[in-house]
């Protein structure tokens, strides 16, 4: 194992009522540095991710608030002298708690950049879409989750700081949010992932395959 998902969702979590975060409930908000601290010792050499959800962009009220929930969270640890390797954006994106509203690209590099100023990484963590509410015809609704997922894999490269872009899964068939189990989101219709119920590559995929065989220019960064 080299990277380690430390305090995972803590900013989301300390939004909530009690009970949403058991450490938060029995420590405090310290924990976060006390577990960042201990993962340290227990790896020198490992990567560090501090990973959440709806924190790509600043869509709307909700976004903004996780972003700069997290963004005073990092601030802190760095300055209390606890290594944070890398931020994690999730990048859920259209399920029924989180923004409904489409991540631009430019405001995902602005963001991305925004934490890697403060000394971090980016990675994009758990990326899907659900399609279930989205407006249009099957094509539309291709062509549109093929669209944002190449934007967004644009936007990783092109922001300079972001060194990682995993989908949170393979295939429609067996994604946490078309199964049926309790921890599910059990929507049948979301079409989350790069590949459908039967592994057939759909147009997301072309689309990642496209943008990672593009030539890019890497937006300005002071960050290493």
């Amino acid at each position: 194992m080299t990277e380690w998902s430390v305090a995972n969702e803590a900013s989301n979590r300390s939004f909530a009522e009690s009970g949403a975060d058991f450490w938060n409930d029995k420590i405090g908000a310290d924990y976060i540095e006390l577990a960042f601290r201990a993962a340290r010792d227990a790896d020198p050499n490992g990567i560090l991710i501090f990973n959440d959800d709806n924190n790509q962009s600043s869509q709307d009220a909700g976004t903004s608030r996780a972003i700069n929930k997290m963004y005073a969270t990092v601030e802190q640890l760095k300055a209390d002298g606890v290594r944070v390797d890398v931020v994690g954006m999730q990048t859920h994106l259209f399920l029924p708690w989180n923004s409904n509203v489409r991540p631009e690209k430019d405001a995902v590099i602005a963001t991305m950049q925004k934490f890697a100023a403060l000394g971090v990484r980016i990675y994009i963590t758990e990326f899907d879409i659900d399609l279930a509410k989205q407006n249009g015809t099957q094509t539309d609704k291709n062509e549109l989750e093929a669209q944002i997922y190449r934007d967004m894999v644009e936007a990783c490269i092109e922001s300079g700081v972001c060194d990682s872009f995993a989908s949170w899964g393979l295939s429609d068939a067996t994604s946490w949010i078309t199964c049926d189990n309790t921890w599910c989101v059990n929507d049948k219709n979301a079409e989350p992932l790069m590949f459908d119920i039967n592994y057939n590559p759909k147009p997301a995929y072309f689309a990642v395959r496209d943008a990672l065989l593009s030539d890019f220019t890497i937006a300005p960064t002071s960050v290493p």
